[in-house]
């Protein structure tokens, strides 16, 4: 017998949904990343004069400042699986 480690089907349900879970915390992350990203992007594009509103609104919608995007893609990149 060897002293490998060997889960039981119901600890191999547990580690496969919390694999799946994380996997799709992480694209759901990057999501938010590209989705700001596009939104300054755009913002760029419009008068001074209404981007802060335009901006007030993107945050209602998961807008997150390009600092934010950092710290949360260092998140993402350091999720142990």
């Amino acid at each position: 017998m060897s002293n490998q480690y060997c889960p039981d089907n119901e600890e191999m349900e547990r580690i496969i949904y919390s694999l799946h879970k994380q996997c799709e915390n992480a694209a759901n992350g990057y999501i938010r990343v590209i989705f700001s990203e596009k939104i300054d992007q755009f913002c760029e594009q419009l008068p001074e004069d209404i981007r802060d509103q335009f901006m007030t609104l993107a945050s209602e919608y998961d807008y997150v400042s390009p600092n934010e995007n950092t710290l949360r893609i260092k998140t993402i990149n350091n999720v142990n699986y």
